[in-house]
């Protein structure tokens, strides 16, 4: 037994929907103990470095690491890697959400992705199977619509999934978890759309095994009374990231119109977690075994702007649908 690991990946040749199952060892865990670190050692030991980034030689690679599924604060994070279409180099992306820690309950610490399927199709891991299922009704549907549609024929299930942007290869395009949490940098929603592979659902209920279990549970004591005693998690809980609106405009770190202004303390007011709060916010949300709940649950309420409660912004969100084009409306950031 590799204590924090579930101990196996998982191998899917889209062309051939052909599964196999492999494992890396302790040593090479211990050296690269998951995530982009052990992504990297297998692109780069396994496939073809210089494959172009849309074609079917170019691996997409999900990877937890030894703490998901544990419990641990934090824990729910996991990436997707692959070459970027973006940069032509190496992408990795990371996310928190539900995901990770589902898909190492699901009996994988990681599935690699190689070839393209000739038709659209997702992925289902339910407690070990895999299994390629159609997906010609969902390609076109956006993320929010196709995870729906997901976790009514999978219940129970988390949900990996592209909208049109990854579909139309859009260099810089997302895959969504489940509605609220984002794998947003480097393009890998346009490698998983050159897959012709439009959603991963995981459903699990394995258990990873910790070597010091009683060790562990006094560590993961310690980091919840530090989270309850900090500042910076308080004020994440209280406001989200958008808390860093308001200091980031008076260190000159906030980008507006393309970084050409140098500060707007009416912008930052009118954007900033405060006013996110006060105005929209409904409740906090939590990513996997996370006390912060730095997450938001907002509802915009009448207006042009008029929206049903869900994923509230970030504070990039913020930034992109605001500072950047100097629109003042936190309403019209929330709805876009």
């Amino acid at each position: 037994m590799i204590f924090g690991y579930a101990g196996k990946f998982l191998q899917v040749d889209l062309a051939s929907a052909a599964f196999s199952i492999f494992e890396t060892g302790r040593d090479l865990l211990r050296d690269f103990p998951g995530g982009s670190s052990l992504a990297a050692k297998l692109f780069l030991d396994r496939f073809n470095i210089l494959a172009d980034p849309l074609s079917a030689e170019n691996p997409l690679m999900i990877m937890t690491g030894p703490l998901a599924a544990s419990g641990f604060p934090g824990s729910s994070r996991f990436t997707v890697c692959a070459r970027s279409p973006q940069t032509n180099i190496w992408g990795e992306s990371s996310c928190g959400g539900t995901f990770g820690p589902e898909l190492k309950r699901a009996g994988f610490d990681g599935v690699i992705f190689t070839g393209r399927s000739a038709t659209p199709v997702y992925l289902s891991v339910i407690d070990g199977t895999a299994e390629l299922r159609d997906a010609a009704e969902l390609w076109g549907k956006d993320i929010y619509e196709t995870t729906d549609v997901l976790k009514l024929a999978v219940p129970g299930c988390r949900v990996l999934a592209i909208g049109p942007a990854g579909e139309n290869l859009v260099k810089y395009a997302s895959i969504g978890n489940d509605k609220g949490h984002y794998i947003g940098r480097t393009g890998m929603g346009a490698v998983m759309g050159s897959k012709n592979l439009k959603a991963v659902v995981a459903r699990g209920s394995g258990k990873i095994e910790k070597f010091d279990e009683a060790s562990f549970k006094e560590i993961h004591k310690n980091a919840l009374r530090e989270i309850k005693d900090s500042n910076l998690a308080g004020s994440l809980r209280s406001m989200g990231s958008d808390a860093g609106m308001d200091l980031g405009m008076i260190t000159g770190d906030v980008p507006i119109k393309n970084w050409s202004v140098g500060e707007d303390f009416d912008l930052s007011a009118n954007l900033g977690g405060p006013t996110m709060t006060e105005r929209y916010l409904i409740k906090p949300h939590a990513c996997s075994n996370c006390p912060i709940a730095c997450k938001r649950v907002v509802r915009v309420e009448g207006g042009m702007f008029a929206t049903e409660e869900g994923a509230g912004p970030e504070y990039e969100t913020c930034c992109t649908f605001g500072t950047m084009i100097l629109n003042p409306d936190l309403g019209g950031v929330i709805k876009a």
